[in-house]
């Protein structure tokens, strides 16, 4: 896209073959489905759900996308006065959040925001004006993130800090998927030989046994508090088999998922 009619917003699917280019306008990408790998300004990052990022005008960028990807773009001409919004905003939100190309994350309240406007944007296909209105509320959520520094944090550079509470976050998103090492490494926008390292120096054991263990507390937790079956949170959980779950359970528990729930309701 060559240029933009001031402001506009879009979902889109990056296409699986890596293209790359720049453009006069500033672009806002927030991840819906899926994940692609950018290259913004010569620093790589994955985009997914909870990851974004901004590529500002005439910034060179590279991109390709999974077969399952799907983004939702902001679309931004460089010519801010042009914007039918208040000065307030004009004047401060898009000089600080256009002032570099940058990777960010954001928290859960934004990702179901954009869960509602992506659908409403697929629903009114071709509608300018709602488009831009949907896009302005996306902008101003972004900035108030941004400014309260609640959950926008750079992902530009490898950190050597791992976040633990971010990955547990995923993992509980993801209950029911396989998740592997190389997920939860482009999580944190790290290698995954470099997240293996720095997980087990964070947690004590590895990205796997990580994974099994938060699974098994959710799973202690639904025995105990639900009315479903073994088996039915035995494969809502990612587990492959019941014998593979209660393997599993019998380890870390010390005694089989039926006997826990007897036991439980003995002692109850």
């Amino acid at each position: 896209m060559n240029d933009v009619n001031n402001f506009t917003a879009s979902v889109v699917r990056l296409s699986e073959q890596p293209r790359n280019h720049s453009h006069l306008h500033h672009q806002i990408i927030f991840g819906l489905k899926g994940h692609a790998e950018f290259e913004v300004a010569g620093v790589s990052g994955f985009i997914q759900k909870g990851v974004g990022c901004i590529v500002t005008s005439n910034t060179s960028h590279s991109f390709f996308g999974n077969q399952e990807n799907k983004i939702l773009m902001l679309d931004i001409t460089s010519n801010i006065g042009l914007f039918e919004l208040e000065a307030a905003f004009t004047h401060g939100v898009l000089d600080q959040i256009l002032n570099s190309p940058k990777y960010f994350q954001f928290d859960q309240d934004m990702q179901s925001l954009l869960k509602v406007m992506s659908h409403e944007l697929e629903t009114v296909h071709n509608n300018q004006q709602a488009a831009k209105a949907i896009g302005q509320c996306l902008l101003h959520s972004l900035y108030h993130r941004l400014r309260g520094d609640m959950c926008i944090e750079e992902v530009s550079k490898p950190r050597d800090r791992i976040d633990i509470n971010r990955i547990k976050r995923y993992i509980h998103d993801n209950l029911g998927m396989k998740i592997q090492t190389a997920d939860l490494a482009r999580l944190c926008n790290l290698s995954e030989s470099h997240f293996y390292q720095k997980f087990r120096e964070s947690a004590g054991i590895s990205p796997y046994q990580f994974v099994i263990d938060e699974r098994i507390k959710v799973a202690s937790k639904l025995i105990t508090e639900s009315n479903k079956s073994i088996t039915e949170i035995c494969f809502s959980l990612g587990f492959s088999s019941q014998s593979a779950f209660t393997n599993v359970f019998r380890k870390k528990v010390g005694m089989s998922p039926t006997a826990y729930r007897q036991n439980y309701l003995i002692n109850a």
